[in-house]
């Protein structure tokens, strides 16, 4: 897949080498940084992964590492080191070495891992007929700060215009300013990851931008929903299941799903459930909720929250919601449940719900 256009092909490489000739006067940064990750974080000091470039052809991308050793999420992992060289973008120095190879451009579309190719749209997939880059049109509209669909769409923009000299200035130096500004405490919340392809980037974008306004209760009225979040091993997981075929609660996923949850929490045996109800009804199995029982909600719920306790015969009550966080009242709950206790008669369950995550 050939860049089109004769500065794409010509001047936005020797653009690149041109500004790679002030690499040197950042060896002593460099090597700070080395220096940094191998006392903080210990070897190895890079941090390697395959990436799709121009035309989805994979390369190695390179940063120094921001990430503890061991199990647990990036955010668990993150060490006050690496999100100061994130903030900053210094853990991407290491990536002069993939422009120097031509693998990449100074500016250009960040890249993503190969796995996430079957996931894109035809529009996502315009992103492929440019060079990946260090500084793109995404990030210089607020980097991780930006939802992952608004990101996905201003790539396939700036590949869909092409890149231009007097463009690519401009979007090096709004990165700059950017970077500048984060390393004085101007960062956005980072994002790892995002959902990739139209649904779920539609998706993604819905709840990002989505608001749910109360009438009279002010700011308080505000929900601001949380948008999904899939890491990149999490995508590279569902591109294996989709190419595996085992789109079914059965098979050879959610068993080795149900052993590691048994190893991690001590049992011998866990039972992954194919919904939510289905582990609610579960639940109150176990907990032997028959006729006569009391199973308490919020009035803000789903109906598979009482609907099983219901079909086993229990009496199901609801309690108000806070008007600040539109979850169970705890104040209210402490106040029944205070009453029930000199009755006599608590409730078998109280099942508090986050009706909107």
């Amino acid at each position: 897949m050939a860049e089109r256009g004769l500065y794409a092909r010509f001047g936005k490489r020797a653009l690149d080498l041109l500004l790679l000739l002030a690499a040197p006067l950042l060896l002593p940064l460099a090597l700070a940084v080395a220096a940094a990750v191998r006392l903080c974080l210990g070897p190895p000091v890079l941090f390697a992964q395959r990436r799709a470039g121009l035309g989805g052809r994979p390369f190695l991308l390179l940063k120094f590492r921001t990430l503890r050793e061991g199990p647990g999420s990036d955010a668990e992992r993150m060490t006050r080191l690496g999100r100061i060289l994130r903030a900053l973008a210094l853990d991407e120095i290491p990536q002069a070495w993939n422009i120097l190879r031509g693998e990449m451009s100074l500016v250009g579309l960040r890249p993503l891992p190969p796995e996430y190719l079957p996931l894109f749209t035809a529009r996502e997939r315009l992103r492929l007929s440019v060079r990946p880059g260090l500084a793109g049109l995404a990030q210089a509209q607020g980097r991780n700060a930006v939802p992952w669909a608004e990101r996905l769409e201003w790539d396939a923009r700036y590949a869909e215009e092409g890149p231009g000299l007097c463009r690519d200035l401009a979007i090096l130096l709004a990165c700059l300013r950017r970077a500048a500004r984060r390393g004085r405490g101007g960062a956005g919340p980072r994002h790892d990851a995002g959902t990739i392809g139209g649904a779920a980037a539609g998706m993604s974008a819905a709840l990002d931008q989505t608001v749910l306004s109360f009438p009279g209760r002010g700011t308080a009225g505000r929900l601001h929903l949380s948008p999904p979040a899939l890491t990149g091993a999490e995508l590279a997981r569902i591109a294996e299941g989709l190419a595996a075929g085992w789109l079914a609660p059965a098979g050879p996923y959610p068993e080795a799903f149900e052993q590691a949850v048994a190893e991690a929490a001590g049992f011998a045996h866990a039972c992954a459930t194919a919904s939510g109800t289905a582990a609610l009804h579960l639940g109150y199995r176990l907990l032997g909720i028959g006729p006569g029982d009391e199973v308490w909600t919020s009035t803000l719920t789903f109906i598979a929250t009482i609907a099983p306790a219901v079909q086993m015969g229990a009496r199901p009550r609801f309690l108000d919601v806070c008007p600040r966080s539109w979850t169970l009242d705890p104040a209210l709950l402490a106040e029944e449940l205070a009453r029930a206790a000199r009755r006599g008669r608590l409730p078998r369950a109280v099942v508090p719900v986050d009706l909107y995550g």
